[in-house]
């Protein structure tokens, strides 16, 4: 039986569908089991799948024709079998013919629950292409199937379809059993499916956003696995979008609760739901780049707060944010205002986003995008208001977030950026209570201006310490980049 520690190594869907990377993913597991590291590989569904099979569901849901879009599944599990040179593994003929079925159905036959069957398929069939590619590379494999290994909690099941089947949620205690069972397995490298879980009942459900982290998270916690990592497309975590200011910098340093609020704020990180499993128990994070594995950590994500210093150590934009601003004249005097628009938010189920207030006027956030039932409300809550308050409305507004533990210390290094805004482009400034960030609420189009402005003020320091690594810039150079090209921190192996 093993008895060494576990390691928990997530892959998103751009790194275990490209052929080229699997040699290093074989690297890698093999160095974890030469330290005695037990790996368990927990993958998604190959690049484009997942969109393919939603596309299956809804054309049959619409009454139309399935067809082009089982092709570009079948195409993509024949591409990535035939570029790793094995036979096609048994199961994934099985899910194909399950397809194949669902393809020919009656619109009325595409209920949520045949919805999550199909949208586990994707990840069945790839973890199944690459259990069968390490085996024949020589590497003790089982591949295992995930709705063995974690159950929706009582309160997924008893939630509405739409919710107990397609976001569904999963207790993240820590599980002797399951621990004791995965220890009496005789192979090397354990491999299991992302966002696929079983319900109490027996059915296949699956997580929903950021569902193949969260499987990460949940199996890391319930097997007290030394260490949790996500490889992906990029280095790490940068200090904004790359893709939007190319002098981002990776942050080579920062806490679980800091990544958390970055998450919500709009940055590209973890999904937060993948964050809690591991911060109740204490399970340090990295981030590591699939196509570079010699770099080692891009990102340490530390469950330790204190263990990072203070300061904004990112910036997120989110576009698309309805402001709402309620207001009641002082002469209405308006006691228990806020208790009246909270009541009429709670009854609409419309959460507050960002809050700011005074005695007669309160302005809040509504982020529509994270949570899209706002949007179908949101004419009716405005309506409701209208009862006890003026209401105005502002569909378009973007959020600009500050985000890093005791942020309000860095505040007044944006001072002069942020003084060339016009009064009327500031709805409002929060500060949230805990000092986890400072948001800016402007109008639309100015939060590109607003994010250039202020990274340039925080992080133009080229300097690369602990905390802050290298620019962009420097891992997208024609030449493959080394340790010294960016000053990498030495790789930490457990």
């Amino acid at each position: 039986m093993f008895e060494g520690p576990w390691k928990i190594l997530k892959f998103g869907g751009t790194s275990v569908g490209d052929a080229a990377n699997w040699p290093r993913i074989a690297a890698e597991l093999r160095t974890c089991i030469d330290e005695g590291v037990r790996p368990v590989v927990v993958h998604s569904a190959f690049s484009k799948v997942t969109d393919a099979l939603e596309g299956v569901l809804d054309a049959r849901a619409a009454g139309a024709s399935a067809r082009e879009a089982l092709t570009v599944v079948e195409a993509r599990q024949h591409e990535l079998i035939t570029a790793l040179g094995i036979e096609r593994p048994a199961l994934v003929d099985d899910e194909l013919a399950m397809l194949r079925d669902v393809a020919d159905a009656s619109p009325s036959a595409i209920t949520c629950a045949v919805r999550a069957r199909v949208l586990a398929s994707g990840e069945r069939m790839a973890t199944a292409i690459s259990a069968a590619w390490l085996q024949a590379e020589g590497l003790s494999t089982r591949w295992l199937d995930a709705r063995d290994l974690l159950t929706s909690n009582a309160d997924s099941s008893a939630a509405p379809d739409t919710v107990k089947y397609l976001a569904a949620s999963c207790d993240g205690d820590r599980d002797e059993t399951l621990d004791a069972r995965l220890r009496a397995i005789d192979a090397d490298v354990l491999v299991t499916q992302g966002f696929v879980v079983r319900d109490p009942d027996g059915a296949t459900v699956v997580l929903g956003r950021g569902g193949s982290d969260t499987s990460a998270a949940l199996l890391a916690a319930r097997l007290g696995a030394r260490r949790l990592e996500i490889w992906t497309d990029v280095p790490g975590t940068f200090t904004t979008n790359p893709r939007e200011v190319e002098t981002a910098r990776l942050i080579q340093r920062v806490s679980i609760d800091e990544v958390a609020t970055m998450a919500s704020l709009g940055a590209k990180v973890l999904h937060p739901r993948s964050l809690e499993p591991v911060r109740e128990h204490g399970i340090p994070m990295d981030i590591r780049w699939t196509r570079h594995p010699e770099l080692g950590a891009g990102t340490r994500i530390l469950p330790d707060a204190s263990a990072v210093p203070p300061g904004i150590k990112a910036i997120g934009v989110r576009a698309h944010v309805v402001v709402l601003t309620m207001h009641r004249p002082p002469e209405w005097q308006p006691v228990g205002f806020m208790a009246d628009i909270a009541q009429r938010f709670a009854e609409h189920g419309v959460s507050m986003d960002l809050l700011s207030s005074s005695p007669s006027t309160i302005k809040a956030t509504i982020d529509v995008q994270a949570f899209p039932a706002g949007n179908g409300e949101l004419d009716a809550l405005v309506e409701d208001l209208a009862s006890v308050c003026e209401v105005e409305v502002d569909h378009d507004a973007e959020c600009v977030s500050f985000v890093g533990r005791e942020a309000s210390r860095d505040v007044a290094r944006l001072a002069n950026g942020s003084s060339t805004l016009r009064p009327d482009d500031i709805h409002f400034i929060a500060h949230a209570a805990d000092d986890s960030h400072v948001t800016w609420v402007v109008r639309a189009g100015r939060g590109a201006w607003l994010l250039r402005i202020a990274h340039r003020t925080l992080f133009a320091e080229p300097r690369v310490d602990d905390v802050f690594g290298p620019m962009w810039t420097a891992f997208t150079r024609p030449a493959a980049p080394t340790r010294s090209t960016v000053e990498a921190q030495p790789t930490v192996r457990v």
